[in-house]
């Protein structure tokens, strides 16, 4: 069964970092597409969670792969996920 939340409105300027940068939006729903999945869970096994008083200290909130951007934009229809790129050039 999925079941969506409908008490959060979706953030017009989505964060990143989603719900560690307070935006409920996607939690607990799921990840947003915007989502650094990987930045987020670096952090979080860190201990650095909104649940914990000092989640945004110092060196929890340094911790991330360095990349803060997608190579490629959204497209602005269904799947919404950019194409890939060609594996291979013939």
């Amino acid at each position: 069964m999925l079941r969506l939340n409908m008490g959060f409105a979706p953030s017009t300027s989505p964060n990143r970092l989603g719900l560690l940068a307070g935006q409920n939006d996607g939690f607990p729903n799921g990840r947003r597409l915007v989502d650094d999945v990987v930045d987020i869970e670096l952090r979080a096994l860190a201990g650095g969670t909104p649940f914990t008083p000092t989640f945004n200290a110092s060196p929890n909130n340094l911790l991330g792969d360095g990349v803060d951007a997608n190579d490629k934009p959204f497209l602005t229809h269904f799947p919404y996920v950019a194409h890939p790129f060609p594996g291979f050039e013939q």
